[in-house]
């Protein structure tokens, strides 16, 4: 029993979580007409963006994803979305995650930013860079690796474990890795995160459908992502 208490103890501390299915999220939005998540203790995400004229420009669809007719948000340029109490969600102080988002991008082109950790006020997070996924600015990962293509739905997953270590995914398919050792994609505003929106007044990003996002407190092992399914 002790052997056992420490495994688990030192997987914990390490970030990573191993073997072929994932632990049940620590939150979990499906866009079904609501900004809720599906598991208790993860607050709901708040739309954010600019004040428009039009009554909301985002709203609620139905559309088909991957052969499946089901819910989805859309949202024009320049709106995102934020959630507050991340810590609730993320791991070791906000420095472990799994991020995973089912999305549909109208541009892929130049800088689009998927998650920001710091409060929408610096050039730091996750972004979409000229059809790649890229954890700004680590330039030993190889962003290029797999095409994200505009108008499209791509499952996008970002990890971070507790060595540091960020890995990127595109529908399954680990692109690369690298070694954040600034805590440059790590929570540096623990109590919020922001998606799919750019710094304030910032023009990188785009606008689209999301069809779910889940968070993991850990980071997910290969077998685990390519296994998530939609």
């Amino acid at each position: 029993m002790r052997r056992t208490l420490l495994l688990i103890s030192a997987i914990g501390s390490f970030g990573l979580l191993t073997g072929g299915a994932a632990a049940k999220p620590s939150a979990d939005y499906r866009f079904e007409d609501t900004f809720a998540s599906s598991v208790n203790g993860a607050a709901a995400l708040v739309p954010e963006g600019p004040v428009r004229i039009c009554p909301p420009c985002e709203e609620f669809v139905r559309t088909r994803v991957h052969g499946k007719r089901q819910g989805v948000w859309k949202w024009p340029e320049g709106d995102g979305l934020r959630l507050g109490n991340a810590d609730r969600v993320l791991g070791h102080n906000g420095k472990t995650y799994t991020i995973s988002m089912l999305v549909n991008l109208d541009t892929v082109s130049s800088y689009r930013k998927l998650v920001d950790f710091y409060n929408r006020d610096q050039d730091e997070g996750w972004y979409v860079y000229d059809e790649g996924l890229y954890p700004y600015d680590l330039d030993d990962f190889n962003y290029n690796k797999q095409r994200i293509d505009a108008g499209k739905w791509h499952q996008i997953v970002m990890t971070r474990d507790g060595d540091g270590v960020v890995r990127g995914y595109v529908d399954g398919e680990v692109l690369d890795k690298d070694k954040d050792k600034d805590k440059q994609v790590a929570n540096g505003s623990i109590d919020k995160l922001h998606f799919l929106i750019d710094n304030e007044g910032g023009t990188e990003q785009s606008g689209g459908m999301i069809a779910r996002m889940r968070i993991w407190e850990n980071a997910l092992d290969n077998a685990q992502v390519k296994n998530l399914g939609d």
